[in-house]
């Protein structure tokens, strides 16, 4: 055979078998590109379907709890929050994936009367608010003007309307311009300051000046407590009111039994007088 023809066959036969070779590389390559832009396909059709199916977001919210804040006003303001996306794509308002401690925060600084704030989301699509309201158990007083109801926790929290005296005790205070909510006090102080009120109106009573009210105080650079007591109505023109200072350390009742001591004295002596 000639030279030229067997370099021929041998080339013929090398590229025919390199060209099967490359089939057989293609045709087991070629289906993981396709496969792999499928599950891509299916989980974004998936991650569409949970974040936007309708299903899946918050349409009903509920407000349970709410007496002096409106529940209406609650509904709007979480319903503002809820609105647009987060990271451009996830709705705020899916129920799965709201912000519920940024959610709490927000209602927290708009409704200053709030004490506790939960969120719980129902099946499918409903949110329901459980909130408690501060309770107010005396008053915190710029001077004369403007009045702040305290709570249990010493917390000044919203402006309060006015009141007769004696509805609550008036913690009359030197500072002004104050922002609510605002720590005036704490716990503990709060229970002592109600319990000295008690006790004093206890010693009043015992002593038989009934009527006379305790409806204010003040404190001291020392954080001492000045109690005003004033006169029943009847001796209000002839009696000035009485000023009862308590420093912080000393318990309630020996406040109480020191208190009685002091005011019998007082009391005697006027009486001496007057005979």
């Amino acid at each position: 055979m000639p030279m030229a023809l067997l370099q021929c066959l041998k080339f013929c036969d090398h590229t025919l078998a390199t060209t099967r070779s490359n089939r057989k590389i293609y045709r087991q390559a070629s289906p993981w590109p396709l496969i792999g832009a499928g599950i891509l396909v299916g989980l974004l059709i998936i991650i569409g379907v949970v974040l936007y199916l309708p299903f899946f977001l918050i349409e009903e919210i509920e407000v349970e709890g709410a007496q002096i804040v409106k529940s209406e006003e609650v509904v709007g303001e979480v319903t503002s929050f809820l609105a647009g996306n987060k990271f451009l794509i996830i709705p705020r308002r899916h129920i799965w994936l709201y912000a519920e401690e940024e959610l709490q925060a927000h209602l927290f600084t708009t409704f200053s009367r709030l004490d506790s704030v939960s969120a719980v989301s129902g099946f499918p699509s409903k949110l329901t608010i459980t909130v408690t309201e501060r309770s107010p158990v005396m008053l915190y007083c710029e001077g004369n003007l403007n009045c702040f109801f305290i709570n249990k926790q010493g917390v000044a929290y919203t402006r309060s309307p006015s009141f007769s005296p004696g509805v609550f005790l008036e913690w009359r205070a030197s500072s002004t311009a104050i922002t609510a909510p605002l720590a005036v006090s704490n716990a503990a102080e709060v229970e002592r300051l109600l319990d000295l009120k008690t006790i004093i109106l206890q010693v009043l009573e015992l002593l038989g000046l009934k009527g006379w009210q305790v409806n204010s105080f003040t404190s001291t650079a020392d954080h001492d407590f000045v109690f005003t007591v004033t006169p029943a109505r009847a001796t209000s023109t002839q009696v000035l009111p009485w000023e009862i200072m308590v420093d912080q350390e000393t318990p309630a009742l020996t406040v109480g039994n020191n208190l009685h001591a002091a005011l019998s004295a007082i009391l005697k002596d006027s009486q001496d007088k007057t005979l």
